[in-house]
């Protein structure tokens, strides 16, 4: 497995937004130029579980991402699989990369 070394340093966005009446959402500027979008421009939605991943480029390859799947589904490994302890990897990161503070 290889090793990645990030950044300690990482900017982290955070804001609410609302929905619009028609169900459209508009990504605020200071998310579009950290991702480097521009109007017209292409990305990718991903939904999983109560997750949305948003890809600053289209996925070079759909097919391959059905192509997981299907290998994924033929070996029987469930989403709930993929997620085990997802939460906690997350915590686990934001306090080591932003020393965040533990919850009482």
């Amino acid at each position: 497995m290889a090793q990645v070394t990030l950044p300690k340093e990482m900017p982290v966005l955070l804001q609410t937004l609302e929905l619009g009446p028609d169900g459209s959402l508009i990504l605020p500027e200071t998310f579009r130029t950290a991702l480097g979008l521009e109007g017209g421009g292409r990305c990718t939605v991903i939904q999983l579980d109560g997750i949305v991943l948003l890809l600053s480029r289209p996925l070079v390859s759909p097919e391959a991402l059905e192509g997981m799947r299907q290998a994924l589904s033929t070996a029987g490994v469930t989403l709930d699989d993929l997620l085990v302890g997802l939460a906690d990897s997350r915590t686990q990161m934001l306090h080591e990369r932003y020393g965040l503070p533990t919850a009482a």
